[in-house]
């Protein structure tokens, strides 16, 4: 039961409070049927005796205690109307003044006996007017009452046991019908937007090559203000090893037959699109990977696909092609006269655009399959080659690679090496914009360190490192050298062992593996000596650092890294010409200039958002 003192706040020296009985306060321990004889610890038979001397007639503290004083549940006839009036959701909200009720004058009069008494007298029948001590907070002064506070007053007002003489005037109705209407109102608008659905994005990834992941990662985050978008790799649903043996099998054809590789990508190259190499590419995916695939759609239901890897391209295509036989069956059916079969009607219902993203700067036939409704390619050259291979140009829509958001608007250089602690001299600068791609004069890093060099072979940690850096320890000029070996926990050991095994060095090096803030890292870089990934490019594209490729998987990389170079936006390198390549570069600051500005000039920061557009505008038809 919440009791409250109210006041009209007419006073002008301050709060007079009523003081509390002894008796009233002792009541506050016990559960008295008429709240005037309970005393805490056991005093309830002299309260009993002092009742019989008054003359009075006080039940024990029980069951049927309010019925021999004509009481509802053992408490006389003022306190169970207080009870039902002063209930605590009232005193949960502010009241305007011109809101309050003075409430029945006969109530009010009948009240003020009962405080009265209750106030100023305890069992003996002494008076406590001069024992007053503050112990509880001010009440906020309400309207219609002459009750006064003390000056002193302090605790909280609500946790008081005794009754309030305007608690009925007190009760805000209005105020409370108003503050349940706006909670029920705003109940109601969120059950509506969450009952709005937005639609669900299948975004398909596989383990090989990070780059891969990261264009799916890039794609979500475009698409998730507006869409339910979904990642998925099949190849993490294999029995439990076998997608690590699959990277473990990759990660082995590139390190010991590279030959190989590069004489099926070049031999397939020109094949023509929907032949049988794409046939059997689909098929053989979806015999290992079909049943996985149709379970996720059957659960989530995407509304569109988009594929960011070859294999996940032609899983998705054998799927639909698929639907597309069960459509054909179906009509064959209706013009036979016979109905659908339930899973035939699924297929019809389940049927959803496709989307391919490219993560190369040159196409292959591996990418295009006949059910995918756009391809997303990274340059006008890509989409002039499909276009020759016979690819209606409407669905070529040339967006750029996708990056994370992180890279669409990269830290200055400065910035970057404060957030890496590696900041010259207090009196240096940052510069943002397009003067962010401005260079130190002379050698780089003469700002007070070593010029920044990078090294990097992908998310999985792909090169021969060791005889990179040999090259590398070679350079004449201090560097600070950062290896970058991904998710390679192997390389990570054995690069460690090596660098202990060589003898003292005069350059900085740091090993670390994975990453998040690999832009601050490219940002503060003099140069970036990497393979040609796809999704590196366009990342170090997009925050202008100076390139060196080397290295380069055989087929796709060699593609890339021809682009890149023949746009004025990175040098190549072998391991033996590698460390010349580096001390020039740092020696000549226009041509760090050149490659910055040519980087800027190839790079898309804003690939992920056409995408997503691209995606969504089919998606709401």
């Amino acid at each position: 039961m919440a009791m409250v003192w109210v006041s009209d706040g007419s006073s002008q020296t301050g709060y007079d409070r009523p003081q509390a009985s002894q008796h009233s306060r002792s009541c506050q321990g016990n559960q008295d049927p008429c709240g005037k004889h309970s005393q805490p610890h056991g005093n309830q038979r002299f309260a009993r005796r002092k009742a019989q001397e008054e003359g009075e007639e006080c039940p024990r503290v029980g069951a049927g205690a309010g019925q021999r004083h004509g009481h509802e549940d053992g408490k006389p006839p003022d306190t169970v109307l207080v009870d039902r009036l002063t209930s605590p959701l009232p005193h949960l909200f502010d009241p305007p003044l011109d809101e309050l009720d003075a409430g029945e004058p006969a109530v009010v009069e009948e009240r003020e006996q009962i405080i009265n008494r209750h106030e100023n007298q305890d069992v003996g029948g002494h008076s406590h007017e001069k024992d007053r001590q503050p112990r509880y907070p001010p009440c906020k002064p309400q309207r219609n009452c002459s009750t006064q506070l003390d000056p002193g007053y302090e605790g909280n007002c609500y946790q008081r046991q005794e009754f309030c003489q305007h608690s009925f005037a007190s009760i805000p109705f209005r105020s409370i019908l108003s503050s349940l209407t706006q909670l029920i109102y705003a109940r109601v608008l969120i059950y509506h937007g969450m009952s709005q659905k937005r639609p669900a994005i299948g975004i398909l990834t596989a383990p090989f090559g990070a780059g891969h992941q990261l264009a799916a990662e890039a794609v979500r985050q475009a698409l998730q203000p507006s869409c339910d978008a979904r990642l998925f790799d099949p190849f993490s649903r294999l029995p439990v090893g076998a997608g690590q043996r699959l990277v473990k099998a990759y990660l082995d054809l590139l390190r010991y037959t590279p030959d190989l590789l590069r004489l099926v990508y070049n031999g397939t190259g020109e094949l023509p699109l929907g032949g049988a190499l794409q046939i059997i590419l689909s098929q053989g995916l979806w015999l290992v990977l079909g049943s996985i695939f149709e379970h996720w759609v059957q659960e989530n239901r995407p509304q569109a696909v988009v594929a960011t890897h070859p294999f996940t391209a032609a899983l998705a295509d054998a799927w639909l092609m698929l639907r597309r036989e069960m459509k054909q069956d179906e009509k064959q059916d209706q013009k036979r006269g016979q109905k659908p079969g339930e899973e035939q009607r699924q297929g019809q219902k389940q049927d959803f655009p496709f989307f391919v993203v490219t993560t190369d700067f040159a196409p292959h036939p591996f990418w295009f399959y006949p059910t995918v409704t756009s391809y997303c390619v990274a340059t006008p050259d890509f989409a002039h080659r499909l276009v020759q291979m016979g690819i209606p140009a409407e669905r070529i829509k040339v967006t750029g690679i996708p990056v994370r958001q992180q890279f669409v608007n990269p830290p200055d250089r400065q910035t970057a090496l404060c957030c890496l602690g590696l900041a010259g001299p207090s009196g240096e600068t940052g510069q943002t914009g397009q003067a962010a791609m401005t260079e130190p004069a002379g050698i780089a890093g003469a700002t007070g360190h070593e010029p920044l060099v990078l090294l990097m072979g992908g998310g999985l940690g792909v090169g021969r490192y060791k005889d990179i850096l040999r090259g590398l320890l070679t350079v004449s000029v201090p560097l600070h050298l950062v290896i970058f070996t991904g998710k390679n926990q192997k390389l990570y050991r054995s690069l460690h062992l090596f660098l202990e095994e060589s003898p003292v060095s005069h350059h900085r090096i740091d090993i670390l593996q994975y990453t998040e803030n690999i832009v601050d890292w490219m940002a503060a870089a003099d140069i970036l000596v990497t393979k040609p990934g796809g999704l590196t490019l366009a990342e170090a594209l997009t925050v202008g650092v100076p390139l060196v490729l080397i290295d380069p998987v055989p087929g796709h990389e060699e593609e890339n890294a021809e682009y890149v170079v023949m746009t004025g936006a990175a040098l190549t390198a072998t391991t033996s010409s590698l460390p010349a390549v580096v001390q020039d570069l740092l020696a000549h600051q226009d041509l760090r200039l050149r490659l910055r500005r040519a980087a800027r000039n190839l790079a898309r920061p804003d690939a992920a958002q056409r995408i997503a557009q691209i995606v969504s505008a089919a998606v709401t038809l």
